[in-house]
């Protein structure tokens, strides 16, 4: 990132988390922006917030990480498919915003 070279958003997203940025914030500075501080933790735990367009594949990850730790039987296509029906269930709900 200090040479201006192309990075992965998992780059952006280790830096933010080391300096207590918010998600999104590494943009913000390359559009001449300001970073936004992870406000300190509230009594229930972090809250991050997450831009609209890193969203789903948060939950994607996030869901996939916890079939692959949790269950032994399922195979990589069921896998697919329940993270498929979760982002759907999300969109009907309003969490997620529509398949373009």
């Amino acid at each position: 990132m200090e040479n201006a070279k192309p990075v992965r958003q998992d780059t952006y997203d280790a830096a933010e988390t080391t300096l207590g940025w918010t998600a999104g914030s590494c943009r913000k500075i390359l559009d001449g922006g300001e970073p936004s501080l992870v406000d300190p933790e509230p009594a229930g735990g972090h809250i991050a917030v997450v831009p609209p367009e890193t969203l789903e594949a948060e939950v994607r990850d996030a869901l996939q990480g916890a079939l692959i730790a949790t269950t032994d039987d399922l195979t990589a296509s069921q896998i697919r498919r329940i993270n498929e029906r979760a982002i759907e269930v999300l969109r009907a709900r309003g969490i997620l915003p529509p398949k373009d």
